[in-house]
């Protein structure tokens, strides 16, 4: 369903000839990981290593830091970080949480 909305908008906008609006300024802080373990909040435990489960840690290469996790890089800039979890059995675990503040647009 998200997905034909998706299209639908995009066929009108883009059928129409109407301009979309410039991007706005990223509100979530740290959006991309680039600051490292910064800006956010996580249930699980930070550790290099990503074991036991319910583990977390920013990454250029989550195979760098768990055997069974596929070697793969950031997906916007091929070299930058990304949160990588090794998944809780426990699931009222927040993985990853943050605050934005609401906009006037």
């Amino acid at each position: 369903m998200f997905w034909g909305v998706v299209w639908a908008v995009l066929l009108f906008v883009f059928g129409t000839g109407a301009v979309l609006p410039a991007l706005a300024e990223n509100l979530v802080t740290n959006g991309d990981f680039s600051a490292g373990n910064t800006g956010f909040y996580s249930d699980y435990t930070l550790e290099t290593a990503l074991h036991p489960e319910g583990t977390y840690y920013i990454v250029s290469d989550a195979h760098d830091h768990h055997s069974g996790l596929v070697s793969c890089k950031d997906h916007t800039t091929g070299d930058g970080l990304y949160f990588a979890a090794n998944g809780s059995p426990d699931t009222t675990k927040a993985v990853w949480r943050t605050l934005t503040a609401p906009t006037d647009s």
